[in-house]
């Protein structure tokens, strides 16, 4: 299935923070240390903060819609041309200006918690819906559309804090299911 592993932090940001001392002949990787030091593992860029589908819209007739996910793909790859150019110092234009500007939009809506809050904006607006119907006995016709719109949106998990957690790179991956 195409693309159906997406990154929540994307990998072109990931690889940045690669370790510069990875072993001739290894593929390049990120450190996740435990709160406590006691506990340290490498793991790739591709296969970290990953989740199944968090950006496919799924259409009616089951059909997988990726337009988030290659407009996001595409936001990256202008990104890592405006990275490329502060890596050799030189003078950022205003298009490249504005294309951080979107990467950073980008990765606020990319959050887990913005997802959540997004989620739970649904379902408010789904109970007022209802509320609104049932203070009017009116019969259920928007509030089917609001639950339909609930039903299908994103299942978004908080990480939760544990002291085991690894610092800036946590183990994200066991928190979403992988």
């Amino acid at each position: 299935m195409k693309h159906k592993k997406q990154h929540i932090i994307p990998n072109c940001y990931l690889k940045s923070w690669c370790d510069p001392r990875t072993p001739a002949g290894q593929s390049p990787y990120n450190w996740r240390i435990s709160r406590d030091g006691t506990k340290k593992k490498n793991k790739s860029p591709e296969k970290s903060f990953t989740t199944n589908n968090r950006y496919t819209i799924t259409m009616p007739n089951a059909d997988r819609n990726l337009v988030i996910e290659d407009t996001l793909a595409g936001i990256e790859n202008l990104l890592v041309n405006v990275v490329g150019r502060i890596r050799r110092l030189e003078r950022l234009t205003p298009l490249d200006k504005a294309r951080l500007c979107l990467f950073t939009a980008a990765m606020h809506t990319r959050s887990v918690a913005i997802g959540e809050h997004w989620k739970e904006f649904h379902e408010g607006v789904h109970k007022q819906v209802v509320a609104l119907e049932q203070e009017r006995n009116a019969p259920p016709a928007k509030s089917l559309e609001t639950a339909d719109m609930v039903r299908h949106a994103h299942p978004y998990r908080r990480i939760r804090n544990r002291s085991s957690d690894s610092h800036a790179f946590q183990n994200a991956d066991e928190h979403f299911g992988q």
